[in-house]
């Protein structure tokens, strides 16, 4: 397991680098708490429920390990958004209000 550790690496780092610019495009005036948290869960709706979804049917799984595994990693995405959104912060008090398309 050691010798796929850097590639683990590089794909976090990936993925962190993607998801505080994703999220630096989007972040408005409004609480950082709350932004960040919305910002997790869509990301989870994105990224993490649907892979697990298709990790299922391709190699079967027991659905409580689906669930848990599916809840688990769509926590870790909130709280990684909510740190992207902590050091957002002070730039989102300064930012003009977002705009919404009607």
């Amino acid at each position: 397991m050691n010798r796929y550790l850097g590639w683990m690496l590089l794909a976090h780092l990936m993925a962190s680098f993607v998801l505080v610019w994703i999220y630096s495009r989007g972040v408005g005036a409004g609480p950082w708490v709350g932004q960040g948290i919305r910002f997790g869960v869509v990301v989870a709706f994105l990224t993490v429920i649907p892979t697990c979804i298709i990790y299922y049917v391709v190699q079967p799984m027991p659905g409580a390990m689906v669930v848990k595994q599916c809840a688990l990693d769509g926590i870790l995405m909130v709280l990684l958004s909510l740190t992207a959104a902590w050091f957002y912060r002070r730039q989102a008090m300064n930012a003009p209000p977002s705009r919404t398309h009607a």
